[in-house]
């Protein structure tokens, strides 16, 4: 009788270190992929950065091009009606030449100003990425955390358990010597 006491006590302690093992992994378990997100979340803050970059460059690039067209435009007005015998520098020829140059300037700034819009998207994209990170990696801190807290509770209610059993088992180890 006494033997199957002592073999539930130790099988109770056992269980209390398997289970403090358990809650101890799970929280480091959770705080590595955490971790690892938090680590995916700022590469992806990264990427968006160069996003953003890029958006400003092909920006600039066909801003450029926007008003080489336009001023291509503009020559083959100024050829047309010199070609005719039309005074390009006056009158209706001119203000068609001018409408031109400020359609051209206004697509110019059109492309410029989506461009910053676009960079701009991606620069809050980063933003969020990089909050995201931060979150992860508080929340990894916190599961981690928990784990131990868990474990820490698991040996102090299984310490209970066991100190009542042990107590129980010496009640009556000491009654069977009295007989």
């Amino acid at each position: 009788m006494a033997s199957l006491a002592l073999a539930s006590i130790a099988l109770s302690a056992v269980g209390i270190l398997v289970g403090m093992s358990g809650q101890r992994q799970q929280g480091e378990a959770a705080n590595k992929q955490a971790l690892y997100n938090a680590r995916v979340a700022r590469r992806n803050a990264v990427m968006a950065g160069y996003a953003a970059q890029d958006a400003l460059d092909r920006g600039a690039r066909d801003e450029l091009t926007t008003r080489l067209q336009y001023k291509q435009i503009k020559g083959r007005q100024r050829a047309a009606f010199a070609a005719n015998g039309v005074v390009v520098d006056e009158g209706s020829a001119l203000d068609v030449v001018l409408d031109t140059v400020a359609l051209g300037e206004f697509d110019a700034l059109t492309v410029r100003s989506n461009a910053a819009k676009e960079a701009f998207n991606y620069r809050e994209q980063a933003d969020q990425f990089n909050s995201s990170a931060w979150m992860q990696t508080i929340a990894g801190k916190d599961a981690q955390r928990a784990g131990y807290i868990g474990a820490a509770g698991t040996l102090l209610s299984g310490a209970s358990s066991v100190a009542d059993k042990w107590h129980t088992y010496k009640q009556l180890d000491s009654n069977f010597k009295l007989f």
